[in-house]
């Protein structure tokens, strides 16, 4: 019975790891909708270009 379970598991894990990180990837980008990312990261850009030219 146990040898069986281990199968089982052993078969099914890849393919609860896939969902894993797909219900991960689907909360974050609800969590963080992608124009909001994308604002944050050119914001981080100028912001580190504005600081190099600054200390020129």
């Amino acid at each position: 019975m146990f040898a069986c379970q281990r199968i089982y598991v052993a078969i099914r894990a890849p393919f609860l790891d896939q969902e894993r990180r797909e219900l991960t990837e689907a909360y974050m980008e609800a969590l963080i909708p992608e124009p909001l990312l994308l604002i944050l990261e050119s914001t981080a850009v100028w912001f580190l270009f504005a600081n190099a030219i600054y200390k020129r």
